[in-house]
């Protein structure tokens, strides 16, 4: 059915109103604020609130200067300038320093550095362009304040852009605030390892940054280790320390070990299947669960090597019969085993001292050293005999610079083709390797009567890892090969 609109109009055409759906020519419809195109009648203006704007109440003042009284208890610094490092210490000396060349300070225990623009102009810089701009690459508070300063207020005003700040002053309290127009986009997210022993990052980090608008402000934390550090624990949880940090950075350019296990020893409690097993190596970095990328391109992360084990203990009975007044026993007792690779001393074995039992039975032990033998260091009975042909030697300690060796063990001939042979202790493991365990020993002889007994040497311990995870994972930069990363990561 024809309505109103249709009748033939050359150049024009047919639309329909945006609001009330009505027929009509184009050239009679108007265009609204929105882009719809609507009957005059049914059109509307914008709504004059859609132009309000707020007026910027700017607080802070375009300049101060300290008093001159400088006998007041507040110290006043102001940052003008764009600089890529500010050391504020500097600054504050500068500004102090008379012209009599005397810092005059006395007084002072509170210092307020206001950092804004009172120029006008264009800068630029890592933050983008900006009218008024200040941009300070890093801000320190340095190491040379006066020692009645003992607080210290930073007001990042309007066109003031910190990008990077740290405190590296030991017992004074900052506090930062960042005012309309300014801006603070890290704060000290770098942490410097210079070495130790069980170092805790997560304390470290504590330390470091005391506050809770420091710690508030830190979110991507890099942690350089430039000193040999014997584990590197990272400690857990961090969120209730570090509420916003996201990501964590490992950059090591020195060696982080492991323990070295320490060797197996003898244990007399335990006689005569005394032999020790030698202690695990350590891990060289406990993650404690947390997620960190690992740049060692200029360093080493090295597990711990385990301990060698206590070499086997012989024991060597012959004679004319079983009568204990007929029969010798020989005992020859193994070697200690050497002590792992590690940040720190592993030691080799110990040996205790078994004392040469008397009475019908005698009886010759071999040990490491002349002394630990009876006095004769030979036995003989019923005419059979025995003497201690090889004493046993101590093993040697695992260091830093690599794994120690077994001691070698004590070995008893004698007649009737006699041997009674302790077992050689196990060397200590190489970085991030187990150590190796005792050997066993040998027990032969040929009379009437005789018993061979040979007992279980010792086992070398577990190799420490590299990277203990506990539930967390690393993302390698670089450096992680067989000769920089030993031990497992897992």
């Amino acid at each position: 059915m024809s309505g109103l609109a249709d009748f033939l109009d050359e150049g024009n055409w047919n639309a329909r109103c945006s609001l009330c759906n009505r027929k009509r020519k184009a050239s009679e419809l108007v265009k609204n604020w929105q882009g719809m195109w609507r009957c005059p009648e049914h059109n509307e203006p914008r709504q004059p609130q859609d132009f309000v704007r707020g007026i910027p109440d700017i607080q802070t003042p375009p300049w101060i200067q300290h008093p001159s009284d400088t006998g007041n208890s507040v110290g006043y610094l102001q940052i003008e300038e764009s600089d890529t490092a500010i050391d504020l210490s500097e600054l504050f000396t500068d500004t102090y320093t008379g012209v009599d060349g005397q810092l005059s300070t006395d007084g002072i225990t509170t210092v307020i550095v206001t950092i804004v623009s009172t120029g006008a102009g264009t800068g630029s810089g890592g933050m983008g362009s900006q009218t008024n701009q200040v941009i300070i690459d890093s801000l320190t508070t340095g190491t040379g304040w006066p020692s009645g300063v003992t607080t210290v207020i930073i007001n990042v005003g309007e066109g003031a852009f910190v990008l990077s700040y740290t405190n590296d002053t030991v017992g004074v309290a900052f506090t930062v605030n960042v005012f309309p127009g300014g801006s603070l986009e890290t704060a000290g997210d770098e942490l410097e390892i210079t070495g130790g022993t069980d170092v805790n990052v997560l304390m470290e980090a504590a330390a470091e940054w005391t506050t809770v608008d420091e710690r508030e402000a830190i979110v991507d934390l890099t942690v350089t280790v430039t000193g040999n550090v014997t584990h590197l624990i990272w400690g857990s949880p961090w969120a209730p320390t570090f509420p916003n940090l996201e990501t964590f950075t490992l950059v090591n350019e020195a060696t982080i070990f492991g323990r070295g296990g320490a060797g197996g020893g003898d244990d007399n409690d335990a006689f005569p299947d005394f032999a020790q097993d030698g202690a695990p190596g350590e891990d060289a970095i406990t993650l404690s669960g947390n997620d960190i990328d690992i740049d060692n391109s200029a360093g080493n992360i090295w597990g711990g090597g385990g301990g060698g084990g206590f070499g086997g203990l012989a024991d060597t009975a012959m004679g004319t019969n079983s009568s204990p007044s007929n029969t010798i026993d020989v005992f020859a007792i193994g070697g200690p085993g050497g002590g792992g690779a590690g940040g720190l001393t592993a030691a080799a074995g110990t040996r205790e001292d078994i004392n040469t039992l008397t009475g019908s039975c005698t009886k010759s032990y071999g040990r490491g050293t002349t002394e630990l033998f009876d006095t004769t260091g030979s036995v003989s009975q019923a005419g059979y005999s025995a003497t201690i042909s090889q004493t046993g030697t101590n093993g040697t300690a695992g260091t830093s610079a690599g794994p120690g060796s077994g001691g070698a063990p004590a070995l008893a001939t004698g007649s009737n083709s006699l041997v009674c042979y302790g077992g050689a202790g196990g060397d200590g493991g190489a970085f991030g390797a187990a150590g190796s365990a005792g050997a066993a020993a040998t027990s032969t002889s040929a009379a009437p009567y005789n018993a061979n007994d040979v007992f279980t040497p010792g086992s070398g311990g577990a190799a420490g890892k590299a990277i203990a995870l506990g539930g967390g994972s690393v993302t390698w930069i670089a450096g992680n090969n067989s000769t920089q990363v030993k031990g497992a990561v897992s």
